[in-house]
């Protein structure tokens, strides 16, 4: 769709009956305030002349009458306005609610929900300006200063007569000028800012607890810093843009004082008409100062109107089915080395989410440098609980957990979940490609280790496959894989860590049990002597564990 079809959507949802009474009322509120200043000059000038009382009796009426006039139809404008285009805002709110809840969740890559929502609430918000200061103020100002021309052309001539209406249009064309392109709108920057920030708070857990925190902290900060470098640049142009437009106001009035003070001393008009002429055009010139903000203001529901009045149709694109080849592998069935002391031991765990309540109670286990344990149990009994708290995202309520034989009260939570690769049940994919999900945990890695890790996760042919490969966009939490490759994906992200202890949380769920076997050996046979602890259900899996622990309900 063109502009101008936007337009035509804009207006077609607009209450044009009644912004159009608002408009006579805003016109009658606005000559009224000609009148006003024109009778107060009239009557000012007359009055230093001594005149009779009587003959001000007229002027001082006109005064009063206009005075209560412009504030009774300026309050007319404003309840006639604000009461229909509230009511047209519900309404049109309430339809594209409507539509959104039939669209989500979306599966494009090329919208997040959060950003989606958001240009929604903006798009509305934007229409409601659009009607309250978009369409009245150029039609009101055009209108006046065709009065003005008018009322001026008699003693001006039609050449400096002209320049109000002229006046007008540059209002118009100036803020519609193309600039520069060398930074995105303001508008895009700030979309593009919510969905970084949607982002990293989705995923704030799988950030800390790979120890990336600061780093997704400074690319959400560079972003922040990009949108107000945007806003910067945006005010400066309308600053300048409106710099300009004063000025040339300021010139039309000089050239006005000029021609009129030439037919002053030309007895064309006297001293009173001059001071009432001026008044007069120094109030019509007034009311031009905010067009150059309404037409921004329909530049912006424009691009409004593209979002939210004519929606795309969101594809939901269908889901590749996970059919991962087993890689052909060696798997060693030595037993770990036993040394003196543990790598990561519990002694006494206890947790609870209600006080009184524990999930689990008197929790010991060890873990020995290259060993591989599964911990299972049935559902509810604080395996993933268990996960969390070893990666210290929570703080157990009694108990001693050590890492290296120190107490994990001693270390900082960046020292503790610098030793685990953790892969927990619920973790967020981000909305980008699969090269950025890597890159958002590990900045440093290559391209090599990251196909390496989807190589060990049963998952390389498939990105393979993909349209761009590593970089093909994955959804909003990765909406755009299925529910194997997605899982398969969490547990590449944990194998590409260098950290010691390689925590799964059923990390075959989901998965058939050709692929799931596939997996796991990928996982045992390139693990490079790290210790593995395995949250799972599957005891064909733990048999495949040096040690299985069992957690019971409390």
């Amino acid at each position: 769709m063109n502009h101008f079809s936007h337009l035509q959507a804009i207006l077609s949802h607009a209450p044009l009956p009644a912004l159009g009474l608002a408009g006579i009322a805003a016109l009658l509120s606005s000559l009224c305030s000609v009148l006003l200043l024109s009778a107060s000059a009239w009557l000012i000038s007359s009055a230093a002349l001594h005149p009779p009382l009587y003959s001000l009796a007229l002027a001082i009426t006109l005064v009063r009458a206009c005075g209560l006039g412009r504030a009774v139809f300026r309050y007319l404008e404003r309840w006639l306005s604000h009461r229909a285009v509230f009511h047209a805002q519900e309404n049109l709110r309430l339809r594209l609610y409507r539509k959104a809840a039939a669209l989500l969740p979306l599966r494009s890559a090329g919208t997040g929900q959060a950003e989606f929502l958001h240009q929604l609430a903006n798009g509305c918000d934007a229409l409601r300006d659009c009607y309250l200061r978009a369409l009245t103020p150029p039609v009101l100002a055009l209108m006046l200063c065709l009065m003005g021309a008018a009322f001026l052309l008699p003693v001006t001539g039609t050449g400096t007569a002209l320049l109000l209406p002229l006046l007008w249009l540059l209002h118009l064309l100036l803020p519609l000028l193309p600039h520069s392109a060398d930074s995105p709108p303001h508008s895009h920057a700030s979309i593009a800012y919510r969905a970084l920030l949607s982002d990293t708070r989705e995923g704030c857990l799988e950030l800390y607890a790979a120890g990336s925190a600061p780093a997704a902290a400074k690319k959400l900060q560079d972003a922040a810093h990009a949108l107000g470098s945007c806003q910067a640049k945006e005010a400066f142009r309308k600053n300048r843009e409106d710099a300009l437009l004063l000025f040339l106001r300021d010139v039309s009035f000089l050239i006005f004082f000029f021609r009129l003070g030439t037919a002053t001393l030309d007895e064309i008009i006297s001293g009173i008409d001059l001071a009432v002429y001026l008044l007069a055009l120094q109030t019509i010139l007034a009311e031009l100062s905010p067009l150059s903000e309404a037409v921004r203001m329909g530049k912006k529901s424009i691009g409004a109107a593209e979002v939210i009045l004519c929606l795309p149709p969101v594809e939901h694109p269908s889901r590749q089915g996970a059919t991962a080849e087993a890689l052909s592998c060696r798997q060693s069935n030595k037993a770990p080395h036993r040394i003196s002391s543990p790598l990561l031991s519990v002694e006494g765990l206890e947790f609870s989410y209600i006080p009184g309540l524990p999930v689990f109670s008197g929790l010991r286990f060890s873990l020995y440098p290259g060993e591989k344990i599964a911990i299972v149990g049935e559902s509810g009994c604080g395996k993933t609980t268990l996960g969390c708290l070893l990666l210290r995202l929570w703080e157990a309520d009694q108990g001693c957990m050590q890492l290296r034989g120190k107490d994990y009260r001693q270390l900082s939570s960046e020292d503790i979940r610098s030793a685990f690769a953790p892969c927990l049940q619920g973790e967020y994919v981000f909305h980008h490609s699969t090269r950025e999900n890597f890159r958002r945990l590990y900045p440093d890695i290559d391209e090599e280790a990251i196909w390496d890790a989807l190589a060990q996760a049963q998952l390389k042919e498939e990105i393979l496959q993909l349209p761009q490969a590593l970089d093909s966009p994955l959804g909003e939490n990765g909406g755009l894989l299925s529910g194997g490759q997605r899982q398969r994906l969490l547990v590449a992200l944990a194998l590409a860590s260098p950290a010691p202890i390689l925590l799964l949380d059923e990390p075959t769920a989901g998965l058939d049990k050709k692929t799931a076997h596939a997996l796991m050996d990928g996982i045992l046979s390139h693990r490079k002597e790290r210790a593995l602890i395995i949250i799972t259900h599957d005891m064909v899996l733990a048999d495949r564990m040096d040690r299985i622990y069992r957690m019971d309900a409390s």
